[in-house]
């Protein structure tokens, strides 16, 4: 007798549902125009051009000129020099460039603590063998007269003054770039010089703390200086009231050691990113919390955020408006102290956000979305138009565009990639984004095949004018292609929007590229067990289930959207011996799926269930049934057929 007759074969895939797409590089490149050789005509301690500070994720200058916003006036005794381009705006400034010296730079107009504000700076200190002593970014009460003292002090701290506090800067906060290892009795518990205390020191460190708060020093007798190790969310200011009786509870701010191990360190010839960004409470009583971060080497970002309470920030700085600026110095060695803006509050008050829309669900392979740039610009907040004729070669703006790994913007057949720009007067146009870099091809999981870039410039966008006043914004919106499978990802370099005086970056969140959706669940058939006599005669309308305990219950397909799908079902030949008198289509099995009669022969010729589906009919089916030919010659034994479910889609073309 025949135990039993199974479909064991139940679905195959006309296209692979896990095909990446293919990639191939293309000829076509338009380069965009190159940094100016030339950013500064001053040359470096050893009369060299000076590197250009340029953002790692574009290429483009990471630097503004800073005429108006940032000054050396006033200053008494400072060494400082403007370092000016080609056409003489100020670029950067060189604090200290020889032996025994204190030079600073200090912002023209004061910031309210009561607002937030946000700036970023490039600091170089060259690669001297013997470099000293470093520089530090600095919030004042007050702007000072007259340069800081030298060497350990870099014109902030009161190092080996006395012990009058006379030599440091009054109500200040100081974020320190230390270059030289000055040992245990000038930086206590820095521990760069004294092997007995760390031995993986590397003798550089980020240090923070209050310059004229007699607990940032070691003893009141000895202006030796001292960290908080314990690195308070406060800075330690409140350590304060715990009185003198407990000179355990000396040290103020907190540092960051540059270890050996690591090989990192400040004078490697590479300009170094610091960010500082003032987040206010939202009372606006002064109060908020300070977030710095230093590049210390390039994959390794150092961050610390400090809260203060409003009245912290009158202990500190005595009111809620700081000038802002750089002090560096030098001793018996000296170093390179340059400083470049990247960002400047108040000079142009602008913004740059970047989001990627039109993914109403999962994104697939080949979907196209859009990256949008907002860039949004407050007259009234500004002291400049943006970008200013005379900082820039060109009447407007600059924009270059990137995204996340797994897209890339559509190119067109002229090279280019198609922006809608919405200028600040509202009105909506086209414009020529050019590519930088080859231009790939893609073919998606149809066999289409796609042109794209990785990165794009739109170059002479309208400029912002100061007298329009707030609320002007511009929009920038680029079409994206999904090229590759992978996870979603966030805080991935978009690009900037570059002027002269100003320059603002964006990042974007991208979702994950998930596999198209291609699948078929075909219907499991059973018909319980078959008699050699039953076969032996033939029959008809054996009812059957669909299905298993805990199985699905009938034909399930998946198929895109954006797709046009067919079904087909293909019964193989039974495989009964030659000798039995077998012939194919002579076992059929019949069912009801989607509203209609289905029947299969074991004929080997398929069966369409549904074509040009654009979404999937309910799975069920009924009414199953079993019929076969008489095959008088039959013997016991197993045997067996196979169902093969063919879904096969094609791209609905609009």
């Amino acid at each position: 007798m025949i135990h039993s007759i199974r479909q064991y074969r139940r679905a195959l895939l006309a296209v692979a549902a896990t095909a990446a797409l293919a990639v191939g590089l293309g000829a076509a490149t338009r380069p965009v125009q190159a940094a100016t050789p030339l950013w500064t005509t001053t040359k470096d301690i050893d009369g060299h051009d000076y590197p250009e500070p340029l953002d790692a994720d574009t290429n483009l200058p990471a630097y503004v000129p800073f005429d108006q916003a940032m000054d050396t006036t006033g200053i008494a005794g400072t060494s400082s020099v403007l370092l000016k381009n080609a056409t003489g705006n100020n670029v950067a400034v060189q604090l200290t460039h020889q032996t025994g010296q204190s030079g600073s730079i200090w912002s023209t107009a004061p910031l309210s603590l009561q607002q937030s504000f946000a700036t970023k700076m490039h600091i170089y200190f060259g690669a001297r063998a013997d470099s000293a002593d470093g520089m530090a970014f600095v919030l004042a009460g007050q702007r000072p007269t007259a340069v800081g003292n030298q060497g350990g002090s870099l014109g902030v701290w009161n190092v080996k003054s006395g012990n009058a506090l006379s030599g440091a800067l009054k109500k200040s906060f100081a974020l320190a770039f230390d270059t030289y290892n000055n040992g245990h009795t000038e930086d206590t518990d820095v521990n760069v010089r004294v092997s007995t205390y760390v031995d993986n020191a590397g003798g550089q460190y980020v240090g923070w703390g209050f310059p004229d708060m007699a607990y940032q020093y070691k003893s009141r007798a000895s202006q030796t200086l001292q960290f908080d190790t314990l690195n308070r969310a406060d800075g330690g200011i409140n350590k304060q009231t715990d009185g003198a009786a407990f000179p355990d509870q000396r040290g103020l701010g907190g540092y960051q050691i540059m270890t050996k191990d690591s090989g990192e360190k400040f004078t490697d010839g590479k300009w170094h990113a610091v960010s500082v960004n003032w987040t206010a409470d939202a009372s606006k009583d002064g109060g908020g919390t300070l977030t710095f971060s230093v590049a210390i080497s390039q994959s390794h970002v150092f961050t610390k955020s400090l809260t203060w309470t409003a009245k912290d920030v009158t202990t500190i700085f005595g009111g809620t408006n700081l000038y802002w600026g750089f002090a560096g110095s030098t001793g018996k060695s000296f170093e390179e102290g340059v400083v470049a803006f990247e960002t400047i509050p108040g000079l142009v008050d602008g913004g740059l956000n970047a989001a990627v829309t039109g993914a109403s669900g999962a994104v697939h392979l080949g979907d196209r979305l859009k990256q949008t740039y907002t860039l949004t610009y407050n007259g009234a907040g500004s002291r400049q138009d943006w970008p200013l004729a005379s900082t820039t070669g060109t009447a407007g703006l600059t924009a270059t565009m990137r995204t996340g790994d797994h897209y890339g913007f559509a190119v067109g057949a002229d090279d280019r990639v198609a922006v809608t720009l919405t200028a600040p007067d509202g009105t909506t146009k086209q414009v020529a984004g050019e590519c930088v870099g080859p231009i790939q091809t893609v073919t998606d999981l149809y066999g289409n095949a796609y042109r794209i870039a990785t990165q794009v410039t739109v170059a002479n966008l309208p400029r912002f004018e100061r007298q329009k006043g707030a609320g002007q914004r511009a929009t920038l919106t680029a079409p994206l292609i999904a090229t590759s499978l992978g996870a979603a990802e966030t805080g991935v370099g978009a690009g900037a929007v570059v002027g002269g005086n100003a320059r603002y970056s964006a990042t974007v969140a991208v979702p994950a590229v998930v596999a198209n959706p291609l699948s078929i669940s075909g219907a499991d058939f059973h018909f319980g067990t078959l008699t050699v006599a039953q076969i032996i005669k033939g029959f008809t309308g054996a009812p059957g289930t669909v299905g298993t305990a805990g199985a699905h219950t009938g034909i399930v397909p998946v198929f895109p959207s954006d797709a046009a799908a067919t079904l087909t079902a293909t019964m193989a030949p039974m495989a009964f011996p030659a000798n039995t008198g077998y012939q194919p289509g002579g076992t059929r099995i019949a069912f009801t799926y989607n509203g209609r009669s289905v029947t299969l022969a074991d004929d080997g010729q398929p069966v369409t269930l549904f074509a040009g589906a654009t979404a999937a009919p309910p799975a069920a089916v009924t009414a199953a049934t079993l019929a076969m030919a008489a095959y008088p010659r039959i013997q016991a034994g197993h045997y067996s057929t196979a169902i093969t479910w063919t879904l096969a889609v094609t791209p609905i073309v609009p």
